[in-house]
């Protein structure tokens, strides 16, 4: 038959089912006797058939079929025994190739987990994670039986590749909340730290800027371990504190935040549609409005982007693809005058997620709209009661049978939590990611950060009350010091859309709620306690304006909402006192102009309870009177700072 202009052969599925089979035969006969394929009259030759073999059962990897998958696992652990090995190998040079190609092998494993982030099944997911496990202790004991005979003057062409694809997998499964999954990244993430080691003894130079070596001794220390003793949520906390104080802006780092973004907007997506068909009525969908909050974000946020990636579909390439080399040699020898075959893994299509562009902001901005009931802007949720947009997919390491709102939200926090406190590897300089990175990739990056925090201003102020709480916890708990300012500026240009051009403060609802989170995730940026060396980093980071523009919007709601904004007031000057005992005032200071007009906002506060008839003031409820001399003393406290 003929579609699209293509002839397209279409396969019996008894004959399928056949050709299956078949794979699995051949595959249990050489994990059974791997002799068989591995053979020759010296170790050459026998080199040769081994790397050939290796190719066709990488690419058995790649299969949708668990069987098959199982069955290339067990081959591979049986083609690259050491005792079978051992009986052979004897040069250098084929003792190097042989762990080089086992290193390949890991690459091609990588990228089968990475591709089937969103197709295969979670049992599928920890199969590969456990082959990937089992091919790393393979390669460590080629190093072991080595005995430092290779040699220093090893030249690895593909092994950045390598660190990539492995740096990309386990930052993927780091937030993962199944425990055979984090029980085995932390096995990889040992049996690496210990590969390390085995390749300077055994002569290998080892270029540590490539990954985040010392983020992987960290995370596999006891204080990492031992929170898992209390709990999930604990063990994250450890790794996410971990993170933000260890991890560098490697290649491989950033091209892990960007696929966990792409993993981030498809839970969220899932989640907001699960949400909103939870308040569906069970007389029907047809009869619900959608809220002036709801709705347009699928034609509104995705709209132009996809127009200009239907233009140009290589606009904005993969960057996982680009750093591991996409159909790369498997085996790289030193010596070429050996002849080895080289063998191309073909790679699955990765899923294809647009990053959806921040409603109401130009390219690259993530100064998003903050939702509003009064002027009707747009959130994330669909206009389809309940649907699943097309080609939205959970990730294999949240897909159970049984998966419910509650599980999904709290991995959706766990990827939250990483892609907050992983965000300064996507701005810092580092010459060893800008090896492999053109100009416009780090731009793409930076474009894609600015994004994802202004999503996330937007999910501060939610209409689902547990997102938005999860959305001010992140970024008040788990948000990089580096990405400090990217936050403020998002505040500040929001906070700007409610000042008319005649300077006229616009007051709402949920304007007011607006800046009343993010007075709550200053609070909690100032009142955190960070390390010395990630504190440097925001000692000139100015303040001010997001304290200033916030201190004249409340100004205005104490005049236009009944209750006088007195809580937001409260929170405000208690922030601004504690701000003002940081070490984060330094930049502030400098600013004698910004200071005078938040003292006269102040003194205006100050004198607010002076100015009011006591018999009024003793005609008030006794919580409104308690705030109102609450915010007096507070302001008193500021102005003495």
């Amino acid at each position: 038959m003929y579609a699209t202009g293509e002839k397209v052969s279409i396969i019996p599925p008894n004959e399928i089912a056949q050709r299956v089979q078949m794979v699995s035969n051949i595959l249990y006969e050489i994990a059974a006797e791997p002799r068989l394929v591995v053979w020759g009259e010296n170790e050459d030759t026998r080199f040769e058939s081994l790397e050939l073999i290796v190719g066709a059962i990488s690419s058995c990897i790649q299969e949708p079929s668990l069987a098959i998958q199982r069955r290339a696992g067990y081959a591979l652990r049986s083609l690259f025994n050491p005792l079978m090995l051992t009986e052979w190998m004897q040069s250098a040079d084929i003792v190097f190739a042989v762990w080089t190609l086992s290193l390949q092998v890991i690459q091609a494993i990588c990228r089968a987990i990475v591709h089937s982030m969103v197709t295969s099944t979670l049992t599928q997911h920890r199969q590969l994670l456990e082959i990937m496990y089992d091919m790393m202790v393979m390669s460590n004991s080629i190093l072991e039986i080595s005995g430092g005979m290779m040699g220093a003057a090893v030249e690895m062409a593909e092994y950045p590749q390598f660190e990539v694809a492995f740096e990309v997998v386990i930052m993927l499964h780091l937030w993962a909340d199944d425990a055979d999954i984090c029980q085995i990244t932390q096995e990889c993430l040992r049996l690496k730290t210990q590969g390390q080691q085995l390749m300077i003894d055994a002569g290998i130079p080892v270029d540590l800027t490539l990954s985040n070596h010392r983020l992987y001794q960290e995370l596999g220390t006891n204080d990492v371990k031992q929170a898992g003793v209390y709990s999930r949520l604990a063990q994250m906390r450890a790794i996410f504190r971990t993170i933000r104080k260890h991890m560098r802006p490697t290649a491989g780092a950033q091209a892990a935040w960007q696929e966990t973004y792409k993993l981030w907007r498809q839970m969220l997506q899932v989640l907001l549609m699960r949400e909103e068909t939870a308040r569906v009525p069970e007389s029907g969908p047809a009869a619900v409005e959608p809220s002036a909050t709801m709705a347009t974000a699928s034609s509104i946020s995705v709209s132009s982007r996809e127009r200009e990636e239907k233009k140009d579909p290589n606009r904005r390439r993969n960057m996982f693809e680009k750093l591991t080399g996409q159909g790369s040699k498997v085996a790289g020898r030193v010596n070429h005058a050996h002849g080895a075959g080289s063998l191309t893994v073909p790679p699955a299509p990765p899923p294809q997620v647009t990053p959806q562009r921040s409603m109401g902001s130009q390219h690259g901005s993530n100064s998003g709209s903050v939702a509003s009931h009064e002027d009707g802007q747009a959130t994330y949720t669909s206009t389809r009661t309940g649907a699943i947009g097309s080609g939205v997919q959970l990730p294999a390491v949240v897909r159970t049978p049984a998966l419910t709102t509650s599980e999904l939200r709290t991995q959706w926090r766990y990827c939250t939590g990483f892609l907050l406190a992983a965000g300064g590897a996507c701005i810092t300089d580092s010459p060893a990611a800008g090896d492999r990175m053109t100009a416009g990739d780090a731009a793409e990056l930076h474009s894609l950060l600015e994004h994802f925090l202004g999503e996330c201003l937007k999910l501060i102020v939610s209409d689902d009350i547990q997102l938005r709480e999860l959305a001010k916890e992140g970024l008040g708990n788990k948000t990089h010091p580096g990405i400090y300012m990217l936050f403020l500026d998002g505040c500040l240009l929001n906070i700007r859309r409610f000042i008319s051009p005649t300077g006229e403060v616009n007051v709402s609802e949920s304007r007011t709620l607006f800046v009343s989170q993010c007075i709550a995730i200053i609070e909690s940026l100032t009142d955190r306690g960070v390390t010395d060396s990630l504190l440097q980093s925001t000692m000139n980071i100015d303040f001010g304006p997001v304290l200033l523009i916030m201190s004249k919007y409340l100004n205005a709601a104490a005049v236009q909402t009944a209750n006088n904004a007195l809580h937001e007031r409260l929170r405000f000057t208690r922030m601004v006192d504690m701000f003002m005992q940081s070490q984060l005032r330094q930049a502030m200071a400098q600013e004698v102009n910004l200071r005078n007009d938040l003292l006269e906002t102040f003194v205006n506060w100050a004198t607010e309870l002076r100015a009011m008839d006591p018999r009024t003031l003793r005609a008030e409820e006794a919580h409104t009177s308690k705030l109102l001399v609450d915010v007096t003393m507070s302001t008193m406290r500021t102005l003495i700072q």
